[in-house]
């Protein structure tokens, strides 16, 4: 394989592809409504000819796709610098013009749903051929829709649930005062939300407790408020998915995708056959770290004689390199195009959003926004963001707007895919057992930490919504005793489960995606299946998987899986992934006892 040029990097990302100015913004915004408002034309389409038909569908695939583009260019100057009035002002205006065109042109949607069959069956020419599944979408989602004045009051009131969202983000990260701690050697370490994930890494038991203690307790103390938020969020997507005859809000939640809800079932049912080997590694954590209690500020220690590796950019994107190699040459061309078109903004800035991800532009590329620290964590989401935009690159070339959007459960493993290539790769060529051990480590950390506890978030999330649906009473104190319940379960006598560890269901943020966290251990089991193939099959299963990332959404998740011999229906699949877990405490076990 040829080798990258990784030099020069460019470390800030070039939102020039978009728009050149304001100006070009403001020809687009006045473009779309031009557009909308020729969109109204084609009322009563379902009457009209397959002509009238593929314009129309052209017409509403043009308007989605700049609605996506005017925001998305704002959006991203905001997120590098928060006080970039304009782009705020802009963001407003792009999501007023949003809101105000798709309630306009929504009866193209109810028409669309009402087609004659016998015009369905002539989307196999050629001009309607790659509306075909569009349309049966359409068709498939009737029966849980509602007229088109419903439609529009559902979606007004779907707002809610951003703002839901947002209330919770504010009261925890700038409402909610946490104390102030102090280290070995008395200085003051202001305690803050950001901060914390990385001071329950820090090497004394005494900081992590400070910092555990001083988080939990301030988000204890707001525990209702907290579950008032939560249950407001739920709710809505509860009466949302009777309003449209879903049998629960978990079917409702996995229709889109067309996910069967059994695989849940074999997600739970194989991660609790493994608990006795969760259960053994806390127990080994705690006679590593040689402490009589394991608490929750323990689980991320470092364990003795490990160090941290500083990892920056250009050998980071190196090591990505070397460890994606393994999927051909394709994925590698992409790969180096992102790295050299400024689409990546790298490092932290005072004004710049926390976090990472990647935001997909159909007809120019994929941007990542990263906050990236030179250490570990920060290669991983380097790796996992690359493998969102790669996989947007092969989907925007080889599919048109409409199927150019990944699933969102395919686009989890795709990335998780390339997070354990990574660190198989760094594994494999650790410069000593000192590394080796230390990565080691992180997997089994990452294995825990993406699999068992969000296992357990999914558990706990399902919890929620079946007791909404059932019309049961939810409130803080059964959210934490079912937190604490399910803790207790998972982690096994080795865990000390305090009070306060019933709160912790407060930081996951996720519980605010709506069924997004199961989707973490099976996309993560899945990838493991994958990388092992493609270790065993080589170039050509890597050949097969990239033709499946082409695909986009041009057909259901679960069948572009089966494309690459993985049957998301098999319960033997859960299983296999987590006996690798079990591998690797072994592994552990033997390199510290050698």
């Amino acid at each position: 394989m040829k080798q990258a040029t990784l030099s020069p990097i460019v470390y800030h990302w070039d939102l020039s592809p978009l728009y050149k100015n304001r100006g070009a913004w403001s020809e687009d915004l006045a473009e779309v409504k031009q557009l909308a408002q020729k969109l109204l034309h084609f009322r009563g389409i379902s009457t009209l000819t397959v002509a009238a038909l593929e314009s129309a569908l052209q017409l509403q695939s043009r308007i989605f796709m700049l609605l996506d583009k005017l925001y998305i260019y704002p959006k991203l100057r905001l997120d590098l610098d928060y006080q970039d009035e304009e782009a705020r002002q802009m963001c407003d205006m792009a999501s007023h013009a949003s809101r105000r065109i798709l309630s306009d042109i929504a009866f193209l949607a109810d028409e669309l749903r009402s087609l004659d069959e016998s015009l369905l069956t002539k989307t196999s020419a050629d001009s309607l051929a790659n509306y075909r599944r569009l349309l049966q979408e359409f068709k498939r989602f009737g029966p849980h829709m509602l007229d088109a004045d419903q439609e529009d009051i559902l979606a007004q009131l779907h707002q809610i649930t951003g703002h839901v969202y947002q209330t919770y983000r504010i009261l925890r990260e700038q409402e909610t005062v946490y104390p102030d701690i102090t280290d070995a050697s008395g200085e003051n370490i202001v305690l803050l939300d950001n901060n914390y994930p990385l001071l329950m890494e820090h090497p004394d038991r005494n900081v992590r407790k400070q910092a555990y203690y001083g988080v939990m307790s301030a988000l204890h103390q707001k525990r209702e408020t907290f579950a008032s938020l939560l249950k407001t969020y739920a709710l809505q997507l509860s009466l949302n998915a009777g309003f449209r005859r879903h049998e629960s809000s978990f079917a409702a939640a996995l229709f889109e995708e067309e996910i069967h809800p059994e695989i849940y079932g074999y997600l739970i049912n194989a991660v609790h056959l493994h608990l006795n080997t969760l259960h053994h590694y806390i127990n080994l954590r705690k006679k590593l770290l040689g402490v009589t209690q394991l608490g929750s500020y323990d689980l991320l220690a470092p364990l003795p004689a490990q160090s941290e590796p500083v990892v920056g950019v250009q050998e980071g994107l190196a090591l990505i390199e070397s460890s994606l190699a393994p999927l051909g040459e394709e994925y590698y061309d992409y790969l180096a195009y992102l790295i050299g078109v400024n689409c990546i903004d790298f490092y932290p800035d005072s004004r710049k959003t926390d976090g990472a991800y990647t935001w997909n532009v159909y007809d120019v590329y994929p941007y990542i926004l990263l906050n990236y620290n030179n250490n570990t964590d920060s290669l991983f989401g380097l790796v996992h963001e690359l493998g969102h935009a790669v996989h947007y690159m092969f989907t925007n070339r080889h599919q048109p707007y409409i199927y150019a959007d990944c699933p969102v459960f395919l686009s989890e493993i795709v990335s998780n895919v390339n997070e354990c290539l990574l660190i198989r790769h760094l594994l494999e060529h650790a410069e000593d057992s000192s590394s080796r051990l230390y990565y080691l480590s992180y997997y089994i950390e990452m294995f825990r930490s993406t699999v068992f506890r969000q296992s357990l978030l999914a558990e706990f999330e399902h919890f929620i919504y079946s007791t909404l649906d059932a019309e049961q009473p939810l409130n803080a104190s059964l959210l934490c005793e079912t937190y604490k319940s399910l803790t207790r379960s998972y982690y096994g006598d080795g865990l000390l489960v305090e009070d306060l560890q019933g709160s912790e269901w407060i930081r996951a943020s996720h519980l605010y995606k709506n069924f997004y966290m199961f989707k973490y251990p099976v996309g993560y089991l899945i990838a493991l299946q994958i990388v092992q193939n493609i270790h065993e099959q080589g170039a050509r299963y890597a050949e097969k998987y990239t033709r499946m990332l082409k695909a986009g959404n041009a057909a259901p998740a679960v069948d572009l899986l089966r494309t690459i011999d993985i049957d998301v229906d098999d319960p033997n699949l859960y299983g296999s992934g987590l006996r690798i877990f079990e591998s690797l405490i072994t592994n552990l076990e033997e390199a510290c006892y050698a």
